[in-house]
């Protein structure tokens, strides 16, 4: 990246104000959102909702994509400030009027739920950043996918190419070493030496073509606006036999929706979680194989 992600220099902040974080039966839509296979949503006696300035960071990468040819792109990014996994941004860009004032200045501002800094602090924004440039591959998708389908056709290409070519050479080498029983030691000893060649040789030039078809992905970090939206949180717990924890569940006023939880595991959203016995939610294919006498999932 080229500098902090707070300098002045790419760094915009705008804010959304056409919502009202308000919604009737929180509850109940949370309880209808998720579904825990072995697991339940409980609410917590007392807890009450609470309206908060939650954040969106857009982050726009200037994406390199270098192998036999160099291609460049620039990739917009929206990760969950406040629960640390990468959204789709469509939506959000939409619907919701960017506006540079504040109208909801005296809103607390929500934490992020996932680390122990405040959700605007530099280690926050450094770490986000993080993760959102481990985001990158799967959010270039069809892209990605189709350029490595080519390169991975011209490598077979030119591997086939380039053993052909040599196993003539090979072919032709040990056939005149085969009559060079009645030459000199000094003769044997050239071909042997020219049959040596040309397998280093062969290994050299087929090294070559895999750097030259290998796909590297280089990042740097254009510009950052950070999005402030105000949601609707409500603390519930989450339990199973001997196993409670307690997560902070958002209700989304601009795109209507409870907002998913985030997997332990992949940093990636989900409603569909299992609760493993040492208090993490991560999706089915993310978790250690169970227990073959208890069938816990650790």
């Amino acid at each position: 990246t080229r500098g902090p992600p707070t300098d002045p220099e790419y760094f915009g902040q705008f804010f959304i104000n056409n919502v009202r974080p308000e919604k009737p039966a929180l509850f109940a839509a949370i309880e209808k959102t998720f579904s825990l296979p072995n697991a339940k949503i409980f609410p917590i006696p007392m807890a009450k909702e609470q309206a908060r300035l939650h954040h969106y960071a857009r982050f726009n990468f200037k994406v390199s994509l270098i192998a036999d040819e160099k291609r460049e792109l620039i990739l917009p990014l929206w990760m969950d400030l406040q629960n640390g996994y990468p959204v789709k941004g469509a939506d959000i860009e939409r619907l919701g009027i960017l506006d540079p004032d504040n109208d909801y200045a005296q809103t607390p501002p929500a934490p992020a739920f996932w680390n122990d800094e405040p959700a605007l602090a530099p280690k926050t924004l450094a770490a986000l950043l993080e993760r959102a440039r481990q985001s990158v591959p799967g959010e270039l998708g069809e892209t990605l996918s189709h350029l490595q389908k080519r390169l991975a056709r011209f490598l077979e290409l030119d591997r086939a190419r380039l053993n052909d070519y040599y196993a003539d050479l090979l072919k032709d080498a040990e056939r005149r070493l085969k009559k060079a029983d009645g030459l000199t030691a000094d003769r044997h000893s050239a071909l042997e030496s020219k049959i040596a060649a040309i397998v280093a040789e062969r290994e050299s030039k087929l090294a070559d073509v895999e750097q030259k078809y290998h796909l590297r992905i280089q990042l740097e970090l254009v510009s950052l606006a950070i999005i402030a939206l105000p949601k609707l949180d409500l603390t519930v717990e989450i339990r199973k036999r001997a196993v409670t924890i307690r997560r902070t569940v958002s209700w989304n006023p601009l795109l209507h929706v409870v907002d998913p939880l985030a997997c332990d595991v992949r940093n990636h959203s989900g409603t569909t979680l299992q609760l493993c016995d040492n208090g993490h939610l991560a999706h089915t294919d993310c978790l250690a194989p169970q227990c073959v006498e208890c069938k816990r999932t650790f």
